[in-house]
């Protein structure tokens, strides 16, 4: 009958029989589950470990895919007929087979297989080290909610990791802009070396726990199949190695590395647990700092967006760019309607005042136009000496700009008509307004050094030269944006007027108070 010899300190202590009856019915397995037909609580040993078979008079043992493997006289095995005398390592534990009759003094032996605490052999005190990682896992959850920023998690995280978990180093590595792994945080159990070997990792294992989206632990790298190309791993005689991912929903953003370069089965499947859970709140912890880095870089551009945009559409803006809707500020070619508005004999106006006078008038006529031109949803694209340049439809469009931009030019009549009657008489003044609708290229243009959201083309030229035709307190606009208001305002036609710079004759409409 063969037999399983537990060897302690060189010496073949107890036996544990393979009846050829139990042999017949099924494997028989060993590992830590009660379901086992023997069971170990060697921390090291996976749940179902390995299993023996018989066939033909001889017998088949089998590596279950085991976190820690299989070894039979020191090889790492999958499968192998076993030979009398064969040592069959795994975790701490060695087991002898034996096809002859146990030696009298072990067949003897009171109790032949005695459950988790016979067979845990230098295992540390389960309960002491769930609460240890319960510790940890909690602490870290206050440093999460505490720490000021993401460098300080991962400091605080692997700190807390070297407390439970025999690592020679650690190392916390989060993806760049092009999926590349870098370093973060590097720590060694033996200060001063962390400069010199932080970079030295294995990039096979690294990389497999990314591609594969696995938690990965490893006993012996140099000799674990799954590891089949691992020039790092010889070249820097990495030894036991442990690898989560970094991740959160369907995102990775980086992984946390141990490893050690000494003992082989220096990490348990309890380490790999803890370290999937450290994992999981670094996670958020980055999720946070991506959401508080996205909140200030809104708050940046929203004040800059409200300088020139109503607090709607800069709301739309943002909330269209984070549903990646089409809402873009690089240069495209799209359709826009033009308003420009200028005073009406400025240059006399402002040689009666003095600077200050004029700058406060300004001022305060700008600003009204402005809420105005808010009001139906434009931007003010620049201010030129007395002049506005409005759009509507860029850079977001409200499907009928055209009527937006005669509504906030009749509005701005009105306006004016008021802050009018609240100024110094010899101060007032009279504006000309034009309106075009067409195709623009709309877009950041500059140099480098500056660039600024603007649209060029025809149609805002001839808005601008519709403005400089226009009498006092007049709208004019142009034929595509009467086409696009037609029946909605009091429109007279004027016929086709010659602008300046163009060689056909442009037909020419009155927007009627």
């Amino acid at each position: 009958m063969p037999n399983l010899l537990l060897k302690e300190k060189d010496k073949a202590t107890k036996g544990i029989p393979l009846p050829a009856d139990s042999l017949k019915k099924g494997p028989f397995k060993v590992g830590r589950l009660p379901k086992n037909n023997l069971i170990l609580s060697d921390s090291k040993i996976s749940r179902e470990h390995f299993q023996i078979t018989s066939t033909d008079k001889r017998y088949l043992i089998e590596d279950l895919n085991s976190s820690n493997g299989t070894f039979i006289n020191n090889r790492r095995i999958q499968k192998k007929f076993l030979q009398e005398g064969d040592e069959i390592r795994v975790g701490q534990t060695i087991l002898v087979f034996q096809e002859r009759d146990l030696p009298q003094d072990i067949a003897k032996a009171p109790e032949i297989i005695r459950p988790l605490k016979d067979f845990q052999i230098n295992a540390p005190n389960h309960e002491q080290k769930r609460s240890q990682y319960f510790f940890i896992l909690y602490q870290l959850g206050k440093t999460l909610i505490s720490a000021p920023n993401l460098d300080e998690l991962l400091e605080a995280a692997l700190s807390l990791i070297f407390q439970v978990i025999n690592a020679e180093r650690g190392i916390f590595f989060l993806l760049n802009e092009k999926s590349e792994l870098t370093p973060k945080v590097v720590k060694h159990s033996c200060p001063g070396r962390v400069a010199e070997e932080e970079l030295k990792f294995s990039r096979t294992i690294t990389r497999k726990v990314i591609e594969e989206r696995i938690s990965l632990i490893t006993s012996d790298a140099k000799y674990d199949p799954r590891l089949q190309t691992r020039e790092s791993i010889v070249q820097y005689n990495i030894r036991s190695a442990l690898c989560v991912p970094i991740w959160e929903g369907e995102d990775i953003f980086g992984v946390i590395y141990l490893d050690h370069l000494l003992d082989t089965y220096a990490f348990t499947e309890d380490d790999l647990e803890l370290l999937t859970a450290v994992a999981n709140l670094v996670a958020l912890g980055i999720r946070q700092e991506k959401m508080r880095e996205g909140n200030r870089k809104n708050a940046v551009l929203r004040s800059n967006l409200e300088r020139y945009l109503s607090p709607e559409v800069v709301t739309l803006i943002l909330q269209r760019s984070r549903e990646l809707e089409n809402v873009t500020l690089e240069i495209q070619e799209k359709e826009v309607t033009i308003l420009f508005s200028d005073i009406k004999d400025f240059a006399s106006l402002a040689e009666r005042l003095k600077p200050a006078e004029v700058a406060s008038l300004l001022n305060g006529y700008f600003n009204r136009m402005s809420s105005v031109i808010f009001k139906y949803h434009g931007s003010i694209n620049k201010f030129i000496g007395d002049a506005i340049m409005a759009l509507f439809g860029a850079p977001l469009s409200q499907e009928n700009d055209a009527q937006m931009a005669v509504k906030a030019a009749l509005d701005m009549l009105r306006e004016l008509q008021f802050y009018n009657e609240n100024i110094d008489e010899r101060k007032r003044f009279s504006v000309r307004l034009g309106i075009n609708t067409g195709q623009v290229v709309a877009g950041n243009i500059g140099s480098q050094n500056q660039m600024e959201y603007t649209v060029i083309g025809d149609a805002v030229n001839i808005a601008s030269r519709l403005e400089s035709i226009a009498k006092p307190n007049q709208i004019l606009i142009g034929e595509n944006t009467y086409e696009r208001v037609r029946g909605q305002f009091r429109v007279q036609a004027l016929g086709s007027v010659p602008l300046k710079g163009k060689k056909i004759k442009i037909k020419v409409y009155e927007v009627l108070q």
